[in-house]
Formats: structure tokens, C-alpha cells, sequence
């Protein structure tokens, strides 16, 4: 992972408050209840980045992107949230 350490912790922690904040938002990601459902094809990977985005603030997220590309991003952010199913 190119990610450095202090700021995985940093995104872990972001992403964990969101998820306690929002204790249901993985259900109701599994059952589609979120903009434009029906044209997600890669429904964990759109879960992952709407916590990314919902969770963390634009310093932070430009801080990553200083050096970081998405794919580095992703591969953090499949290490810490969780798959859902899709049952919709």
C-alpha cells in the first residue's frame, strides 16, 4: 500500500465515525437506497468512495492526492470498509 501510515489511520478512523454516525448505511446501501442505484455496476466500490468522500474533509483529501492516485486510495479503502451484498 504507497498510503503512509499516520494517514491511513487518519481515513480509518474518519470512516469508522461516519459508519457509528450512520449506523445504517450500509443496509441501505445493500437494499439501493441511494442516489441513482440502478446505475451502479461495482456497488462496493461506490460504497467505499461515498464514505471517502462523506468522511473525510478537502484538506485532507488533497493532502492524499498530493501523493496518491485512486487506485492507491481504493486499495486503503478496500482494507477498511467492509463488502456488502447487493439484494437489489
Amino acid at each position: 500500500m504507497k498510503i503512509n501510515e499516520y494517514d491511513f489511520r487518519h481515513l480509518s478512523q474518519d470512516i469508522e465515525l461516519t459508519l457509528k454516525q450512520f449506523p445504517d448505511v450500509s443496509e441501505e446501501y445493500s437494499n439501493g437506497r441511494f442516489v441513482r442505484s440502478e446505475k451502479v455496476k461495482d456497488l462496493n466500490k461506490r460504497f467505499r468512495w461515498d464514505l471517502f468522500w462523506a468522511s473525510t474533509s478537502v484538506s485532507f483529501r488533497d493532502a492524499l492526492s498530493d501523493y496518491l492516485n485512486n487506485d492507491h486510495i481504493d486499495t486503503a479503502l478496500r482494507r477498511i470498509v467492509k463488502p456488502i451484498e447487493r439484494n437489489y
